[in-house]
């Protein structure tokens, strides 16, 4: 691995690091504030449990599928975080949107 693929690697994975502390930190907030003002829907609140396991699923299954591939840890690291920073976008367009 070169310098140059190293240093790739480490921005790609402290990016992902980046956005799924900050999509994360939103999301517990609307969810917090649709909690104090009274508009957290049984929906929601059932969705924030549920969605875990399978989330976890999926970063654990494309983890494995890279680290089998002979992918760098780096690049492994940022498979496993891929459909955590997805489920996490997810959940903040769907939050934003005022139909909720």
């Amino acid at each position: 691995m070169t310098f140059y693929q190293a240093a790739a690697s480490w921005l790609s994975f402290t990016s992902r690091v980046n956005e799924l502390t900050c999509n994360s930190s939103r999301v517990v907030m609307q969810r917090n504030m649709q909690f104090m003002s009274g508009r957290l829907t049984l929906e929601e609140s059932y969705d924030m449990i549920a969605e875990k396991p399978a989330a976890f699923g999926h970063a654990l299954r494309d983890a494995a599928a890279s680290a089998i591939r002979g992918a760098p840890p780096l690049d492994v690291a940022c498979a496993a975080m891929a459909p955590l920073c997805d489920k996490t976008c997810e959940n903040v367009e769907r939050l934003r949107s005022p139909a909720r």
